[in-house]
């Protein structure tokens, strides 16, 4: 707090000015004041004092939006560090108790020596906040805040009395903070003996705008420090605006006694952006605004920073991680990074690619890089891993004024409190089918029950046996012979979603057909998902009936080749019915069936699976007339399972 640090050493000189005095730090003779003070006799401790004013009022309004934003009702009367080793503690009073932050919740901070940067001040004591109103996200929050019983910068002895109403106001493309007092409030310090400062109809609020990368100023107080006999208003008459990072370079303020009585405080554009002028009658003075602000003023609200630059058009870098809490808890599906640059970025095409990086080779997964306003977002392609890490490719950017950038890598940890698995069964359709999705895999590490959401998202007539079960079947109108996808919505019953979509591809209807869908690891599949038919590929089928085995085999050729071999149990006939715990084909025992789907040179050494015969008929030569089989193997019984199926001259449905 600016005030805290140097408004009373300015407040003693403007004592010496309203004597005849100047406004010189080196006097030293302390004068008793006249009855009427007037600002045009002390231009300039009275403007800094008013800018002070302001942005340490802000300085409150944005405490307190930290401490709601920060409230984890886990962490009720736990020991905190700070970080200059003091301590922090906070207490919870849920009137409700919901465990959810919500109105007339209060909560109460210790401090114990903890510097607290959005203050630039340490702080010994406790502070009340009670939240008045409130949204779920706690976007849109209002609250008081009572700082009676709380000393700032404790070797002063410096301490603010009463209670400030505060309000934060969050949306995609601005936030606005705004701050009023309630009753009375005051400042006291025995840094320059015991003084007292009181401040009445404080009024002020701050908009950060995205679209332009930029902030914005307004409202008014009255300042009295009784000992010495001064009192005076001011007002911003036009707004502080600047960008991010900068100094204001527009803005006008009014400090006043009466209307003959005025000095007025403003803002330079590119000379001497770095300082203000105050407007006396006649006299002008400049002064630095580091002279009265600290610079929480022109800081993105969320990301205070003390690298400040004078204003030029050409300024060019990035402000702020928008949304940082995202970092350690990204959504394995839906998830954008956020990052706010100190002007409007122009739409063009821009490159990069998340790094899975605890993966050697690194897992490539593409990103698309939105840009609205000043904000630049990063969205992956693919769902990500729960509990990996991720890092993406640093990337350049460029301004409306074509100054460039870059955007550095960022580290992200994806949240497994769920994590969603599905099975899509084959993955393909036609007509009057009945394709099976099941989620029931999926896992909650955290939360309260598992909630599952079927969607039809493009609106064609998908009809679902249950939208809201982990499994459902469904069907799609005849009329519709395209692919579908449908969309999975799982939440844990805590404001917690992943959403993904899955697609189903429509197969046209042909009496022979090969399909596998094979997942990453699988050494036969490849990762791959083939389908095969009548149109690119020849279908054999041939049967070895000796005494002790019934076998078939299945040969497609096409671009690639592949072979299915089955084999009843030694004594038995192969039939239509599910076999179980086959190993590979012809190295099974006598009396376990065999299995073996190999192709397009790879094979295994040994496998397990199962087959389930669906249709099979012999023709007057006792030749297989029709056949329709399901099929999954796992290559050395360790590998991920292989899921296919094949169709020789059937109709039969393929789910």
């Amino acid at each position: 707090m600016k005030f805290v640090i140097k408004g009373f050493a300015l407040s003693a000189l403007a004592l010496l000015s309203a004597c005849g005095g100047s406004d010189s730090s080196e006097s030293t003779e302390v004068t008793p004041p006249v009855e009427s003070f007037r600002v045009q006799d002390n231009p300039v401790d009275s403007s800094i004092l008013a800018l002070s004013t302001i942005e340490s009022f802000l300085q409150v309004g944005s405490l307190a939006n930290d401490i709601v934003k920060s409230a984890n009702f886990a962490d009720h009367g736990i020991e905190k560090s700070c970080s200059n080793g003091g301590v922090i503690t906070k207490t919870y009073n849920d009137v409700d108790d919901n465990n959810l932050l919500s109105n007339m919740d209060v909560i109460n901070v210790e401090y114990r020596e903890c510097y607290v940067s959005v203050l630039d001040s340490t702080l010994n004591g406790e502070i009340e906040l009670k939240l008045t109103s409130s949204n779920a996200e706690l976007t849109d929050t209002s609250g008081e805040i009572n700082l009676s019983n709380v000393i700032f910068d404790d070797n002063r002895e410096i301490k603010f009395k009463g209670t400030i109403r505060f309000l934060q106001k969050k949306q995609p493309m601005s936030k606005v903070v705004s701050v009023q007092n309630i009753g009375s409030i005051s400042l006291t310090t025995n840094e320059y003996s015991e003084q007292t400062v009181n401040f009445k109809d404080i009024s002020f609020s701050k908009v950060e705008d995205f679209s332009n990368a930029t902030y914005s100023v307004l409202g008014l107080g009255k300042i009295d420090i009784p000992d010495l006999k001064i009192n005076y208003s001011f007002k911003i008459t036009d707004p502080l605006s600047g960008h991010f990072g900068e100094y204001p370079n527009q803005g006008t303020v009014e400090a006043f006694t009466t209307e003959k009585d005025k000095v007025e405080i403003s803002s330079n554009f590119v000379n001497y952006s770095e300082s203000f002028n105050i407007d006396a009658g006649k006299y002008r003075y400049a002064r630095n605004w580091s002279d009265a602000i600290e610079g929480s003023l022109w800081s993105y609200s969320d990301a205070p920073s003390n690298n400040i630059k004078p204003y030029r058009s050409d300024n060019f870098e990035l402000v702020a991680k928008l949304d940082e809490e995202i970092l350690d808890n990204f959504p394995a599906s839906g998830g954008a990074l956020k990052f706010l640059m100190s002007r409007p970025v122009k739409a063009d095409t821009y490159e990069t690619v998340y790094l899975k990086s605890q993966q050697w080779p690194y897992a490539s997964i593409p990103a698309e890089i939105m840009v609205s306003g000043a904000i630049v977002s990063l969205t992956p392609q693919l769902t990500l891993n729960p509990g990996q890490t991720y890092n993406f490719d640093t990337f350049q950017v460029m301004s409306e004024q074509d100054a460039t950038s870059w955007i550095y890598s960022t580290q992200i940890i994806v949240d497994d409190s769920l994590v969603v698995n599905y099975d899509i069964g084959t993955g393909i359709y036609r007509e009057e089918d009945f394709p099976v999705l099941d989620a029931s895999e999926t896992i909650m590490n955290k939360g309260l029950k598992l909630n599952f959401k079927w969607i039809d998202i493009n609106n064609i007539g998908i009809n679902f046996s249950n939208e809201n079960s982990a499994t459902t079947s469904f069907n799609v109108p005849k009329n519709h012979k395209k692919d579908v996808t449908v969309r999975l919505s799982v939440n844990n019953g805590q404001d917690y979603e992943i959403s993904t979509d899955i697609s189903i591809t429509y197969q046209p209807s042909t009496l022979n057909i090969m399909h596998f869908v094979s997942p990453s690891g699988d050494y036969i599949g490849a990762g791959q998902i083939l389908t095969m038919d009548d149109s690119n590929a020849l279908f054999t089928i041939s049967r070895n009936e000796w005494e002790n085995e019934d076998h078939l085999g299945v040969r497609v050729d096409g671009d690639t080749w592949w072979t299915l071999d089955m084999a009843a149990p030694q004594g038995e006939k192969l039939s239509t019915k599910k076999y179980e715990n086959a190993t590979r084909y012809p190295f099974q025992a006598p009396l376990a069936p065999g299995l073996s789907f190999t192709g397009d040179h790879r094979g295994c050494n040994i496998s397990s699976g199962e087959f389930e015969i669906l249709e099979l008929t012999y023709d007057a030569n006792n030749q297989v007339e029709k056949l329709a089989v399901n099929f999954q193997q796992s290559c050395e019984t360790v590998n991920p399972i292989l899921k296919g199926l094949i169709r020789y001259n059937s109709s039969a449905k393929l789910n």
